[in-house]
């Protein structure tokens, strides 16, 4: 029992002992050194005795990096052991009984130390961070809020050019975000956006860090009427969000299927959270359709590219745009597909008409509902609309020299699908 006690916890409180008596500078950094090794090998055990001395050490060594580097990864060592060595059951352990041993003051602390550039203590605080996230996210939330400069330290290590370093504060800032309404106006208003997009295009767009910027946009964005109309008055849809789902809608036309919805999913769930965050329903839709994103929206949505369930999406977006609002109503109904003569209006009622030969095909059904949704939405309390419609259900005096205009057949389609008859050729070409 004596060795045992000389070797774990009599071992560790004699490392310790010569990390708080050291005169010399070099016995206290082997003295860190040690302790970590320990920490490896205990963590929880070690984790105990020393977290509080550790931190309490930190200003003191704060000038000495490869100090203020064995303290810290200590302190990961302590949360996150290696899987390999003790096993997934004694990793969540330590875990679990060491994350309280992090206070809100301590992750204040390791915020205002992201002033140090170098990479290794960068990397290490973020990875205590991101693991404590896990295990106590509003603990983590809170000691952001009550750090002087901590979130803009935070913000700042996204400008740094090691994408290991700005992968794991990407991590923790979409873990951050997530639920904190005072921490998401705090970002947004210290230039959150402007600065998440220009990460976003100096990468490559189907990257996990361009991926983790939008995500973060989003979660700015939600439920969040202040930073929603924040965005609108800086510009960002037209300067930002139309040129990024154009660029998606590109990468759907070179053959990068998969990169071009997941890019075109995220810019729709930015637009989405705009119009459902937002206090001013009308001004945002308004909004939206001057800045050009209703036509790039449908563009995307007839787009024969981009997956059915992106396509789905966007047809539902048009929906959230024309509903209840006669401009946007009106712009639709004058849009025409792209390189063709046939009007939007018209390529969405064949998509909601489309039959298919296998009837579980549900992500084709889901594209046909959300185009009978963007119907509904435009022609409800739309009199000229109905109109229109109206009027081409009625019978068309016969021209034997001329096709029939497109506006006619509007109601001849209707007709021809009710009566299990071939569609009315002309007005433009099919839906690929």
């Amino acid at each position: 029992a004596m060795l045992g006690l000389l070797g774990g916890e009599g071992g560790t409180r004699r490392t310790l002992e010569k990390i708080s008596s050291a005169t010399l500078q070099e016995d206290r950094k082997a003295a860190l050194v040690e302790l970590k090794e320990r920490a490896e090998k205990d963590p929880i055990g070690v984790a105990s005795m020393s977290i509080s001395v550790l931190t309490s050490l930190i200003p003191k060594v704060r000038e000495d990096v490869e100090e203020v580097r064995a303290i810290l990864d200590t302190m990961l060592a302590c949360l996150s052991p290696e899987a390999s060595v003790h096993g997934e059951e004694r990793c969540k352990e330590a875990l679990e009984k060491n994350s309280k041993l992090y206070p809100q003051e301590v992750i204040s602390q390791l915020l205002e130390l992201l002033e140090e550039r170098d990479w290794n203590a960068r990397f290490s605080i973020l990875r205590i961070l991101h693991v404590l996230q896990e295990a106590h996210p509003a603990v983590v939330q809170q000691g952001t809020l009550s750090s002087p400069q901590g979130l803009a330290r935070l913000m700042d290590v996204l400008s740094d050019e090691r994408e290991i370093v700005r992968n794991e504060a990407l991590l923790v800032l979409v873990a951050l975000t997530e639920g904190s309404q005072e921490l998401t106006k705090i970002m947004a208003f210290e230039g959150a956006f402007d600065m998440l997009f220009r990460v976003v295009k100096e990468e490559d767009f189907g990257s996990v860090i361009a991926a983790d910027s939008i995500d973060i946009v989003n979660n700015l964005l939600h439920a969040n009427p202040s930073n929603a109309n924040f965005f609108k008055e800086m510009s960002c849809v037209s300067e930002h969000v139309v040129p990024l789902l154009r660029k998606g809608i590109e990468f759907g036309s070179t053959g990068r299927t998969s990169q071009a919805s997941r890019l075109f999913d995220q810019m729709l769930d930015v637009l989405g959270n705009l119009l459902t965050a937002t206090s001013d329903l009308q001004s945002m839709q308004t909004h939206l359709g001057k800045s050009g994103v209703l036509a790039i929206v449908v563009e995307g949505a007839l787009h024969p590219s981009m997956g059915y369930e992106s396509r789905a999406k966007a047809l539902r977006l048009t929906s959230l745009l024309v509903w209840k609002h006669s401009p946007n109503r009106l712009l639709l109904s004058q849009l025409v597909c792209p390189g063709r003569s046939e009007s939007v209006l018209h390529a969405v009622l064949k998509l909601c008409l489309e039959r298919h030969a296998e009837e579980g095909e549900k992500s084709m059904h889901l594209l046909n509902a959300s185009a009978v949704q963007v119907y509904k939405c435009y022609l409800s309390g739309n009199v000229d609309g109905q109109q229109h419609f109206a009027a081409s259900l009625m019978p068309q005096p016969s021209m034997d020299d001329q096709e029939p205009q497109e506006e006619q057949q509007l109601g001849r389609v209707v007709m021809a699908a009710l009566l299990g008859s071939p569609p009315p050729r002309g007005g433009g070409e099919e839906l690929e």
